[in-house]
């Protein structure tokens, strides 16, 4: 090392100036676990990072000898400087945002709790997902084997209050993450029982259904059990945080549905000549006929609400997508000013005045566009807020809908009239499309919570590049790629909120096709007045 030599809290300073006499020392590996916590503004790592710094560098020293190696000892003699200035610096920071995170979490005393009515924030029919997946020459049909999640809507009421809109959708995300499982596990246990009839181990109908039933009462109890404990976890981090809500308790609702299963028996080397399914449906008389509008009616009613939801959510989606263009635009207009100043540095040579300190800092373009950057943020974060918020609602009003469709179809089922199997028809069509809009709801709720849960760091780099010793090479070269890129493409194409479009269409499929249905359900009342 040379003689007056400053250290740096940089691997690969250290890489270029170790001793090779000094062997290995940790040094390079904390130093690398430093810069990996500060890129990530994880303050309290940094810290951490720093302590087994200065351990290292003690490592180090102690190999130096006071003769030979005593340039290097006096180099490696101020990272003590260069430690505690870091370390004070990092105080500082999470001392800041402790302070703006006070000031903003609000503890003022709450009312008692009034525990509200279940709401169902997350419901899949696992049936049909499965098959969807399989597609076994003996399985008929699968219906009816539905897993929901339900919430107290008092709950609900204090995330939206709180500004929380992260805590609901990771409920949401948990729960779709145990459908998924239980789909899985389900396909890989059909395909188990497909290989034994291949086998031709198992050859009877009866015994193939218990089989399947056993699949999916065991693997639905399952998801069942994960899904009550969920809620808890995420309501006891939410608290963590809130104080005043200490005493207020999350209800979880968990429901499943055991339906049928159609096998179709002397297919597929299966015995039997008749269909192994259960739930009879019973036939309907001439009152129900006549009530049957007023029940599409109903329906209607229902899509009509979605509707209108979903236009606004369509006009905050555009909103925010000309938000985050303008604000994509200004953070590259930024990082083109970066390196137009670094290439005049290099060409003016590193003096007091071509430091990039120095060219950045009387930038008119450069300062003009941090602010407006800074705006654009907060502005994306509202909107983001508020499509959440509207998405729920939404979801809640698509689970009406499937609801109500499901019990219609139930009602219809038995009837032979070939004008309520048209309508019939277009109701699984109805329940289809409702499907996946609130499938859309979800991918577009997970893009929301990615968006919210990047959009602080690249707040904190926008501070960062306010900072009097601003690090630009390093905040431009490292932390920019990374945070910018998660952050806006944490949504589709760009901006993220394309889905909501899709969701639009879907509801207005389902609008169009219960027209219909009221149509043909009209005409099947009037013949059977």
């Amino acid at each position: 090392m040379k003689k007056g030599m400053t250290p740096q809290l940089d691997h690969k300073w250290w890489s270029k100036n170790k001793p090779t006499f000094l062997g290995k020392t940790g040094l390079g590996d904390a130093l690398k676990d430093y810069a990996i916590a500060v890129d990530k503004f994880e303050h309290e790592a940094a810290r951490k990072a720093l302590v087994q710094v200065g351990k290292a560098v003690g490592v180090a020293t102690k190999k130096c000898s006071d003769r030979t190696q005593k340039t290097t000892k006096e180099v490696l003699g101020k990272y003590d400087t260069v430690i505690k200035k870091a370390d004070d610096e990092l105080k500082d920071r999470i001392a800041g945002e402790q302070k703006k995170a006070a000031a903003g979490s609000g503890s003022a005393p709450v009312p008692p709790q009034k525990i509200g009515k279940d709401v169902v924030v997350w419901k899949r029919d696992i049936g049909e997902r499965v098959m969807k997946k399989v597609k076994l020459d003996w399985l008929n049909k699968v219906n009816g084997f539905t897993l929901e999640q339900k919430l107290n809507d008092d709950i609900l009421d204090v995330f939206e209050k709180e500004g929380d809109y992260v805590t609901p959708q990771q409920i949401v995300d948990d729960s779709e993450k145990i459908g998924e499982a239980a789909v899985a596990a389900i396909v890989k246990d059909l395909n188990k029982i497909d290989a034994l009839i291949k086998a031709k181990k198992v050859t009877d109908a009866k015994q193939v259904k218990g089989l399947l039933l056993n699949v999916f009462d065991s693997r639905m109890q399952a998801a069942e059990l994960k899904l009550k404990a969920l809620p808890e976890a995420r309501w006891k981090k939410f608290k963590a945080q809130k104080k005043q809500y200490t005493k207020y308790k999350i209800k979880t609702g968990v429901k499943l549905t055991t339906g049928s299963i159609g096998i179709l028996a002397g297919v597929g080397g299966l015995g039997l000549g008749v269909a192994a399914a259960a739930g009879a449906v019973p036939s309907m008389g001439g009152s129900l006929a006549l009530a049957i509008p007023g029940l599409v009616a109903g329906l209607a009613a229902t899509l009509r609400s979605c509707a209108a939801m979903t236009k606004q959510i369509v006009d905050i989606s555009r909103s925010a997508e000309k938000v985050e263009k303008v604000l994509a635009s200004d953070l590259d207009t930024l990082k083109k000013r970066y390196l137009d100043a670094s290439k005049a540095k290099i060409v003016a040579g590193e003096t007091a005045t071509s430091t990039l300190k120095g060219i950045l800092g009387t930038d008119a373009p450069f300062l003009a566009t941090i602010p407006k950057c800074n705006d654009n943020i907060a502005l994306l974060k509202n909107k983001s807020a508020g499509l959440a918020v509207a998405m729920r609602k939404l979801s809640k009003s698509i689970m009406k809908a499937l609801k109500e469709a499901e019990d219609l179809e139930a009602k219809l089922k038995g009837i032979k009239a070939a004008k309520v199997r048209k309508a019939y028809d277009k109701l699984i069509k109805t329940r289809a499309a409702l499907s996946k809009a609130l499938d859309k709801c979800v991918d577009t709720g997970a893009r929301i919570t990615n968006l919210e849960k990047n959009l602080p760091k690249l707040e904190q780099m926008m501070r960062a590049l306010n900072d009097k010793n601003a690090a630009f090479n390093k905040i431009f070269d490292k932390v920019f790629p990374v945070v910018v890129g998660l952050t806006l493409t944490a949504t589709s194409a760009g901006t993220g909120f394309a889905d909501s479009s899709s969701v639009a269409d879907f509801v207005s499929t389902s609008v169009g096709l219960v027209a219909d249905i009221s149509l043909e359900a009209a005409d099947f009342a009037q013949d059977a007045a």
